[in-house]
């Protein structure tokens, strides 16, 4: 069999090489494509990929099979192949790489089009026959392809192109398709017309081939139908062992710049080139194990000046890791050398001191002297969610990884966790860890150690794919690393608030909005238990638990769908109530109310089937009705361009207070709320007073929404009543009163007692006011007040001549989208000192009392309002009281208890007791 040799014109830059004719075809026709196919060492998959091209509905095709120096059986299988089809020619060269070869094919290709094909993939059978039909006029036609996975053996994804037509040429064109030759099929004339060839690169050797090809013309079709199967997940092909093979990368981007500049349209599609430019680096660097600094001597060698500076600009630190510490000079050297010594270089250190006492400055600013990596943000203590935002926000790098200061990480994990997370474009990487004491006993945990995932679950999922398991994924924001890019544009956050558990909203908005998710088994971080540890002292933090519950189900709704919501809010009520009661009786006494006013609403509002058990614990606490139900609405509006008011509440008089063992203050004034924050652990000690030997009415003293008084009490002259008040922990108290004064004021002192260091922190002192965006317009902001007080005082300051308009009315409560009538007893509403009403004057929120007055600029208006407890018959709160409270589970006894200031007594409340007693003497009997 004679053979020719052949020369090979390569790329620009590129010397010539030779190929050798090994077995030309025999046919007697101009084919209508020329199939390309480089073979290197591909005898597992050679034969399905040559069949399914010889096997094509269109016939009038030629086959070029160009071997690549192959070192296995490939070159037999092709010599069969070609003595069975006589439309095959095989070629042979040293192993030059797949650009040469397919440079080697062109070189004896016929056909009118031409289309290159790797020997491990495949090709549907009708591809040359469809694209034929949708190729009039067209010199490029881009189409799909489908992804098989060669270790499970199935289809795992395709390709999409976007969605529009590319008659004319569009800036972003580099943008519509991946490099690939073997997604499209070329018009061989365009190819001919420009000499455009492969260049001779082990990899990226297609990149500046195709889109030269695609910057010279203006015929282009992109159809979205996959015609190509492309393997992966086999070790053969050159993808799958591209290495450090940055050098190549480097040779294919200055070789396009230069081509396009060579043919005058760099200027056209600088952006597009650009945008292409990052997009292949970012892929590429997933794949090199060099340093930045290897990375960049490389580049500075291959490229110019322009290109290496945008190109060094995309080298972001693969890993920012986050240490937020507060205090922890016992443990954060540990930590620092776990990070400091990671395995890659290329990550930067953030460290944020929050606002420690200790020695933790010192030791950070020593270790930010030995390494460069380390940023350090000194702050005021501002707790661990607001320290990890301001982290974040300086944060670089391509991957976000918090390490609390008192744990640490093993020497390969940033390795690990960059390579997994990078290469497979991860939203969320999940990794495994241990548990260590401070005698450095490790032990491994259920929890961390992704037991629950089965063997077999597959590499890349979302959490549709976890519906089993998904409340046993472990909630921490230290065993999981968040893709930066990720959190950026789903604008995810750590909640706003100096609050514990924290972990649980910001990971689980992160986990409804991921697409990739991933873990990586492996045990890489070190979690320090002790008993200093946040989550280990439940008890004291419990009521921010119950807050982080309450806001997780506000969130869910906005994020995912009903089914998962009702997974997750069961699974936390069930969890606050497991907690609960395992609390000693001083805990429980503490955080029982606000648990159940929360878990009731969660209850109803997702219609929860619950235990039981947690339905008659429920039934337990009723002092939320009578606030509910006696709270009354004012709207209050300044119209003029742009108008405003200025709500006032008057406090005469606020002085420190002190002794050896307390702090606190006097206030004296008639506002309705005060908000102070106690500091110290100890008794809080409220004592009433009268104001100018005025008699002083104290209806109730409520904390944090309970009334803390049996009975109204009154507070003569010379007298004063003491309430004392145990503190469990530093927190933000609120204290309400319901009170009535001759001349509308109260005097009261508070104060922190135990220690000379023991004190409050007052923070504010007033109603519950808010400025609605419906009520704000160019006529001017709107406020409205809510308030439970049955006596509300206030001023109002004006802010622009205008009409004052005051509405008095009920809250807005609703069932099914109706509103609930809740009624309001107005008995004295005082303009100014002057009354407005002649009877007493009955409202709800449909039905107001509406009040105007012209107004001037600066002008002072008091108002007054003293309310009643409007009467009910026994039958309608029975039907108000769950709609506006969101409450199922409520035992009527104790409703009628509490709101018996609000119920007619008629024949129905007096057979309402008559059934009671029954029932409490059937009880007794048995």
């Amino acid at each position: 069999m004679s053979q020719t040799v052949i020369v090979v014109k390569n790329a620009e830059g590129d010397p010539d090489t030779k190929a050798t004719i090994l077995i030309k075809n025999k046919i007697d026709y101009t084919p209508k494509v020329s199939v390309i196919i480089p073979v290197y060492n591909t005898e597992k998959y050679l034969g399905e990929c040559l069949d399914s091209v010889i096997n094509q509905s269109l016939k009038e095709i030629e086959i070029i099979c160009v071997d690549d120096g192959s070192t296995d059986n490939s070159l037999e299988i092709l010599k069969e192949y070609a003595a069975k089809d006589n439309r095959i020619t095989v070629l042979t060269q040293e192993n030059l790489y797949a650009g040469v070869a397919r440079n080697a094919g062109m070189m004896v290709a016929s056909g009118e089009y031409y289309h290159f094909l790797d020997s491990d993939d495949w090709v549907k059978c009708n591809i040359y026959e469809q694209l034929l039909t949708n190729i009039f006029e067209t010199d490029i036609v881009i189409f799909a392809n489908d992804i098989y996975d060669d270790i499970t053996k199935k289809i795992i994804g395709r390709t999409y192109l976007p969605n529009y037509s590319v008659d004319k040429k569009i800036k972003n064109i580099f943008n519509i398709t991946n490099p690939n030759a073997w997604t499209k099929i070329f018009n061989s004339q365009l190819i001919n017309k420009y000499k455009i060839y492969f260049q001779a690169l082990q990899v990226v050797n297609d990149l500046a081939f195709t889109y030269i090809c695609i910057a010279l013309t203006n015929k282009i079709k992109l159809l979205n139908n996959s015609y190509v199967i492309y393997r992966t997940n086999q070790c053969s092909n050159l993808t799958a062992n591209r290495g450090d093979k940055i050098e190549c990368f480097a040779r294919a981007i200055q070789f396009l710049y230069d081509s396009l500049c060579k043919h005058n349209i760099y200027n056209k599609y600088n952006q597009s080139f650009l945008d292409r430019v990052n997009s292949s680096f970012i892929y590429e660097l997933s794949y090199c194990n060099d340093s930045y600094e290897v990375i960049k001597a490389k580049l500075k060698f291959i490229v110019n000046d322009k290109i290496y500076n945008f190109l060094s600009s995309l080298l972001r630190p693969k890993i920012s890791i986050i240490i937020c510490v507060y205090n922890g000079e016992d443990y954060i050297e540990q930590c620092l050398k776990s990070v400091i010594g990671q395995t890659i270089r290329d990550i930067e250190i953030i460290c944020v001191n929050d606002g420690s006492c200790d020695s933790t400055l010192s030791i950070l600013e020593k270790y930010s002297c030995i390494d460069n990596r380390i940023t350090i943000i000194n702050q005021t203590n501002q707790g661990l969610s607001i320290s990890r935002n301001n982290a974040f926000l300086v944060a670089k790098g391509f991957y976000i990884q918090y390490i609390d200061a008192d744990d640490y990480i093993d020497s390969f994990a940033c390795e690990k966790i960059f390579t997994k997370a990078f290469r497979n474009k991860l939203d969320m990487l999940m990794i495994g860890g241990m548990n260590f004491d401070n005698n450095n006993n490790i032990s491994c945990n259920d929890y961390y150690s992704f037991r629950y995932i089965p063997n077999d679950f597959k590499d890349i999922f979302n959490y549709k794919d976890c519906r089993e398991f998904i409340t046993k994924i472990a909630v921490s924001s230290c065993l999981t690393i968040y893709n930066r890019d990720f959190l950026v544009k789903n604008k995810i956050l750590w909640v706003n608030k100096k609050i514990c558990f924290e972990d649980n909203l910001f990971f689980i908005e992160s986990l409804f909005k991921a697409k990739k998710i991933s873990i990586l088994r492996d045990k890489i971080y070190f979690r320090r238990v002790h008993d200093d540890s946040i989550t280990q002292n439940l008890e004291k933090k419990f009521l921010d638990k119950i807050i982080i519950v309450e806001l997780l189900s506000q969130m869910l709704p906005r994020i995912t769908s009903d089914e998962f919501i009702n997974i997750y809010m069961l699974f936390y009520v069930n969890i606050l109530y497991a907690n609960y009661k395992s609390f000693n009786a001083q805990y429980k006494k503490h955080y029982k109310e606000y648990l159940i006013r929360v878990i009731t609403k969660i209850i109803n509002t997702y219609k929860l089937q619950v235990s039981r058990e947690l339905e008659l614990f429920i039934k337990d606490n009723f002092g939320i009705y009578y606030q509910e139900i006696n709270s009354a609405r004012f709207d209050i509006k300044n119209f003029g361009f742009h108008n405003q008011i200025e709500l006032i509440e008057e406090v005469d008089l606020i002085l420190p207070i002190s002794t050896n063992k307390s702090n606190g203050y006097n206030i004296i004034g008639n506002c309705n709320k005060i908000i102070f924050k106690n500091k110290g652990i100890g008794y809080l000690i409220i004592e009433l007073f009268n104001i100018d030997n005025i008699e002083v009415i104290y209806n109730k003293v409520y904390l944090n929404g309970k009334n803390i008084l049996k009975n109204p009490i009154k507070v003569n002259a010379n007298s004063s009543v003491k309430i004392k008040q145990f503190l469990l922990k530093e927190e933000i108290l609120f204290l309400n009163l319901d009170y009535y004064s001759g001349n509308g004021k109260f005097n009261i002192k508070i104060r922190n007692y135990r220690t000379a260091t023991n004190r409050i922190e007052l923070l504010e002192h007033s109603f519950k006011s808010t400025n609605p965006i419906w009520f704000t317009n160019q006529d001017g902001i709107g406020s409205v007040v809510i308030d439970n007080n049955l006596k509300t005082n206030f001023k109002i300051k004006i802010v622009g001549d205008g009409i004052l308009m005051l509405k008095f009315l009920g809250i807005d409560k609703r069932l099914n989208d109706i509103r609930v009538p809740v009624y309001v007893l107005y008995n004295s509403i005082k303009i100014n000192g002057t009354e407005l009403l002649q009877n007493p004057l009955l409202s709800w929120h449909d039905d107001a009392y509406i009040y105007k007055i012209s107004v001037k600029d600066k002008q002072i208006i008091s108002v007054d309002i003293d309310r009643g407890h409007y009467l009910y018959d026994i039958k309608d709160i029975c039907k108000i009281v769950p709609n506006i409270t969101h409450a199922d589970f409520y035992d009527f006894n104790l409703v009628i208890e509490e709101l018996k200031f609000n119920i007619k007594k008629n024949y129905s409340y007096y057979w309402f007791l008559i059934i009671k007693l029954i029932k409490f003497i059937f009880r007794s009997k048995k």
